[in-house]
């Protein structure tokens, strides 16, 4: 298994506020006047980088647990985290998944987050970019520049920092959380695919984002009832433990609401292992 190495701040790339355009390709249009005094008044607390994290993959990543479920420190709101889901950034709070409704659902995001944010004595400036969605596999959906939400993703990241340069709000990228898998896991051909397919997603994301070195974790799936589990896990375990600046999460002790889900606690304790692993040390300071 590698070691996550947090890349050091650097100008004249997507680590550090500028045109991103020119990186990127092409024009992001839309722009939110709301979203804008919302930047403004975050960025008027403290002038240092924000903290910019990308989490991804698809239903354990976009997850099922409810908002209910939630001890009552962790339902309220952080205004002091950004949170770009949809097309605006906002205070991170639960009701970030599709499911359940009316929209009540929340991922390893409301910990993750937390975690990050208060490592330190000195709270941390951080900015979460989530895209997510349930029943998408690598195979197809997710793959680079041809996979419907490959295509989304990219564009969505764009649209998060594209909004945070033209507020000239300095920012970092920091690093990609992974969840995603058991669709793979389905089918035999997906998960002997499912290796080559990590590793060029990968490598695509990172050559898209201009950051070759940017950290990853991957969260290894449990799915008990995929019959190509094992296949999928091992190829998992293959990339991390192979390529630079990625790290696996383990899951298997988490609890489910069915045969795939992570419940809630699980979806708390999940946010706090992909922010453990990130940072690469053995302590830091929870919710």
């Amino acid at each position: 298994m590698s070691t996550v190495n947090r890349p050091p701040a650097r100008t004249g790339d997507l680590r550090a506020a500028k045109p991103l355009d020119s990186v990127l390709n092409r024009p992001m249009s839309f722009f939110w006047s709301t979203q804008s005094i919302f930047l403004w008044a975050f960025t008027s607390l403290n002038a240092s980088p924000l903290e910019v994290y990308i989490l991804a993959g698809q239903s354990n990543m976009d997850a099922r647990a409810h908002r209910r479920d939630l001890p009552p420190d962790l339902q309220e709101p952080r205004a002091d985290i950004l949170f770009y889901y949809d097309v605006t950034w906002t205070a991170l709070a639960p009701g970030s998944s599709s499911r359940p409704s009316p929209p009540d659902g929340f991922g390893p995001e409301i910990s993750f987050g937390r975690s990050m944010a208060d490592r330190s004595v000195e709270k941390r400036r951080v900015g979460l970019i989530k895209h997510s969605k349930g029943g998408t596999s690598l195979a197809a959906d997710w793959q680079p520049d041809t996979g419907a939400q490959y295509r989304l993703f990219v564009a969505k990241i764009k649209g998060a920092l594209a909004s945070l340069a033209r507020d000239k709000r300095t920012f970092e990228l920091r690093g990609l959380v992974w969840m995603q898998g058991e669709r793979d896991a389905t089918t035999a051909v997906d998960a002997v695919n499912y290796e080559k397919n990590l590793r060029s997603f990968l490598s695509h994301i990172r050559s898209t984002l201009s950051a070759p070195d940017l950290p990853i974790v991957i969260g290894r799936i449990y799915a008990p009832s995929k019959p190509f589990r094992t296949e999928v896990r091992s190829a998992q375990e293959r990339v991390s433990a192979t390529t630079s600046n990625v790290v696996l999460v383990d899951t298997d002790d988490l609890g489910l609401l069915d045969v795939i889900h992570f419940d809630a606690p699980a979806q708390i304790e999940l946010g706090r292992r992909f922010a453990k692993a990130l940072l690469g040390v053995t302590e830091f300071k929870s919710p």
